[in-house]
């Protein structure tokens, strides 16, 4: 019952709500068979993940240690995007590339699952999505003109969620970080160059040219805590540990996992 009422789900929500139809979620062509006497300079892999967009962060309230706002994202991500260009064209060996892949990692949004920030966000979610989902449009069109070929694996994060309390079940479909995706995937339709992987859970498993990735956001590796000395990388390290144990046991093994 519970799988049928997710299948529903789904396809209510993508084709019904935003128009666009369940594709098979596997890798395009170019991503996969790479020759290795092509010359290329191979396939680059960028992530953009918790951006937390639309947080105010007031720098009189830290002690000038940081700020953070609509604008400044806006350089931000310009600068993002101008970078990884000319990291890739103008510092790279190789005969080019058949193309870029870029991860959507999750928490895309600030969100309102704190109080805190309910209060303080710059700007309603809503808003934020449609706002955002525009954005990043902008950043996908320009690695579509500058790489020819686009694939964005995509996954949900816990800050843009409309629950009070994660939730296992139904989880991307109350997550505004799975709205933007589909938004992304419906403008995008008519652009054979750019192709979306949108898994209906929290996982990407992919590969690029063999190499097996896993994209997660993270919040849900098994692990929480930090470490003494050490902080965030013992959690971070066990919690990957027992995922890439997961997945060998289901007969995926992964040669990077990838985490905001």
């Amino acid at each position: 019952r519970d799988q049928g009422a997710e299948t529903v789900s789904a396809e209510k929500v993508s084709s019904i709500y935003l128009g666009v139809k369940d594709k098979e979620l596997k890798e395009p062509d170019w991503v996969t068979n790479i020759s290795t006497k092509s010359g290329v300079a191979g396939v680059p892999v960028a992530t953009w993940s918790d951006w937390h967009f639309g947080e105010l962060v007031d720098r009189r309230q830290v002690e000038g240690a940081n700020e953070f706002n609509l604008e400044i994202f806006d350089r931000r991500f310009r600068t993002l995007v101008e970078r990884t260009i000319d990291l890739t064209q103008n510092h790279m060996t190789g005969k080019g590339y058949p193309g870029i892949v870029i991860n959507l990692g999750g928490d895309m949004l600030s969100g309102n699952i704190h109080e805190e920030l309910h209060q303080t966000n710059e700007i309603e979610t809503i808003p934020a999505v449609l706002d955002l989902a525009g954005k990043i449009a902008w950043g996908i069109r320009q690695m579509a003109d500058t790489f020819g070929q686009v694939f964005v694996p995509c996954v949900p994060g816990n800050h843009g969620r409309n629950t009070k309390k994660p939730q296992a079940k139904n989880a991307c479909f109350t997550s505004f970080d799975w709205m933007i995706y589909k938004i992304l995937e419906k403008w995008f339709e008519a652009d054979d160059r750019v192709q979306f992987f949108i898994p209906n859970g929290f996982d990407a498993y992919y590969r690029v040219f063999g190499h097996r990735i896993l994209l997660t956001h993270g919040d849900r590796i098994g692990s929480r805590g930090g470490d003494g000395f050490i902080g965030a990388i013992g959690p971070i390290m066990r919690g990957a540990h027992k995922t890439r144990l997961s997945y060998a046991a289901r007969g995926r093994e992964i040669d990077t996992l990838i985490m905001g």
